[in-house]
């Protein structure tokens, strides 16, 4: 067992809403996930997931009463399992109707336990129990169920999960086309690669064009040329040998 294994068991102290039978189940499920299968560490978990009231009636139960597991959850439900009338438990039936994000277990579970509750002299017959059984569901599944014409409410249920898998199965293939027809093709991504590199080479080409102009020549001399430069000079006027007039 993990080592916080008390603060993951589920508690029941009769005042929320999961009633005695709920708790029960819950409790099989967590032995399940933990792999406990010892009777005699169940049934000391079981003790361990009460509390408030429900843990002092526990504690005060004669010593020896509880033999083993099973005759725990048979005390625990006589005193805990709110009792319904048998109308109540009709008027549930007629009720019942697949929730949403109930799986298609989940609702079979729940209409067994609602169905088989009814008594004896009241209780719809498997005929009838089989038709309200599928209009539990919307109007697709409903009909996906009426066509298969199962002969038992067993084979209902059992067509139920079929076509429950198989939606599935569609919605996750039609997920994947929709998903693989947005993302562009091979061919379009090489495309728009090329297209990529000729921009890439243009700008290039841009930059050889302006920087790659031949220099102006250089004189080899080193010194400035300027055209102008005798022009402006100042006319030195020759000396006449003979001097001045």
């Amino acid at each position: 067992m993990p080592q916080d294994y008390q603060t993951r068991i589920p508690q029941f102290d009769s005042t929320g809403a999961i009633n005695a039978q709920q708790h029960i189940d819950r409790m099989h499920d967590f032995c399940d996930l933990h792999e406990v299968d010892e009777n005699d560490l169940k049934l000391r978990l079981f003790a361990q997931s009460l509390g408030g009231e429900v843990r002092k009636w526990f504690k005060n139960l004669a010593a020896g009463s509880i033999v083993d597991l099973a005759t725990l959850h048979l005390s625990f439900l006589n005193r805990w399992e709110t009792k319904k009338s048998p109308l109540h438990i009709l008027n549930e039936y007629k009720n019942l109707k697949r929730v949403p994000n109930e799986t298609i277990e989940e609702y079979c579970d729940r209409f067994d336990k609602v169905y088989h509750a009814i008594r004896a002299t009241i209780k719809p017959p498997p005929g009838l129990a089989l038709i309200h059984f599928q209009e539990g569901f919307d109007v697709g599944m409903a009909y996906q169920l009426r066509v298969r014409d199962p002969t038992t409410l067993e084979d209902m249920q059992e067509n139920a999960l079929k076509v429950e898998a198989n939606l599935l199965a569609k919605k996750a293939k039609t997920k994947h086309e929709k998903k693989k027809s947005e993302e562009p093709s091979s061919s379009s991504s090489t495309d728009y690669k090329i297209d990529i590199l000729l921009r890439i080479v243009e700008k290039l080409m841009d930059r050889i064009g302006i920087t790659g102009r031949a220099p102006p020549r250089e004189n080899k001399t080193g010194k400035i040329q300027n055209p102008n430069f005798r022009r402006n000079q100042p006319q030195i006027r020759q000396r006449d040998p003979k001097g001045p007039d």
